[in-house]
C-alpha cells in the first residue's frame, strides 16, 4: 500500500479485474492487492475448465465471478460494475486493471487517489509510449488517439490504458454506456468527452 494514501482509498475501493485465459500472476497480484485491504472483484470472462486451478488458487475473499462463455471485456467489466452496484453500497472508488500483471499496485493508488480527489472525473494510468514499446502498442494508440481527440474534441494521450479509476456518482453513467467487447473501453472515453466529464490522466510506468 502506498504509504501517503488515506486509509479510506482502500477500504472503501473495489477492484475490478476481468480475466480471459490469464496467467498464473493472476493470483499474486489479487493477493497484494487483498492485503493492501482493496476489495477485489475478478470476472472469469469463459476461461473454461483448463483454468480452474488458478481460480482455486485466489484468496477466499475474492470475489469470482465466472461467464459461462467468452462475452468480451466490456461484458466482463459491466458484470462487475453491476456487481458493485446492486452488493457494495461502501465502495466509493472502482478501480479497473488488467489480468496480466502489468499494472504496479504503487501506479494503481495514485490513479485511486485521484479520483478520490476529483470526483465526477474519469481518471487514466497513462503510458509515454517512449523508449522500447511495442510497434503494435505503438501503433494502436497512435490511431486511437488520433480518431479520440477528432471525434471526442479532447485530447488523451493513453486510450488503451486498462488502468482507470472513478468515483461512484460515475457508475450508472458508465454502466449503460454501450460495447461488449474492447471497444467498450473506448466508448466510455467517448461519452465522458462528449458530456463533458473531466479525463484526467496520471503517467504510469509502461
Amino acid at each position: 500500500m502506498e504509504d501517503n494514501l488515506p486509509a479510506s482509498l482502500n477500504r472503501y475501493s473495489a477492484v475490478v479485474i476481468p480475466a480471459y485465459e490469464p496467467s498464473p500472476c493472476l493470483i499474486q497480484l489479487v493477493q497484494s492487492l487483498i492485503n493492501a485491504d482493496y476489495k477485489v472483484i475478478v470476472v472469469d470472462d469463459g476461461s473454461g475448465d483448463s483454468f480452474c486451478h488458478i481460480w482455486d488458487l485466489l484468496d477466499p475473499r475474492t470475489v469470482l465471478m465466472h461467464h459461462t462463455h467468452n462475452e468480451g471485456k466490456g461484458a466482463a467489466l459491466k458484470t462487475a460494475f453491476k456487481y458493485i452496484s446492486d452488493w457494495m453500497p461502501d465502495a466509493g472508488c472502482i478501480i479497473t486493471m488488467d489480468a496480466d500483471g502489468q499494472h504496479l499496485i504503487d501506479d494503481m493508488g495514485h490513479v485511486a487517489q485521484c479520483a478520490w480527489l476529483n470526483p465526477g472525473s474519469l481518471v487514466l494510468g497513462s503510458r509515454s509510449f517512449d523508449g522500447e514499446v511495442p510497434i503494435r502498442s505503438r501503433l494502436g494508440n497512435t490511431i486511437t488517439r488520433w480518431v479520440f481527440s477528432v471525434t471526442a474534441r479532447t485530447k488523451v494521450q493513453d486510450t488503451q490504458t486498462g488502468l482507470r479509476a472513478f468515483d461512484r456518482s460515475l457508475l450508472g453513467f458508465i454502466l449503460e454506456t454501450d460495447g461488449e467487447r474492447y471497444e467498450y473501453e473506448m466508448n466510455v472515453l467517448l461519452r465522458c468527452g462528449r458530456s463533458g466529464i473531466p479525463i484526467i490522466e496520471i503517467p504510469i510506468t509502461t
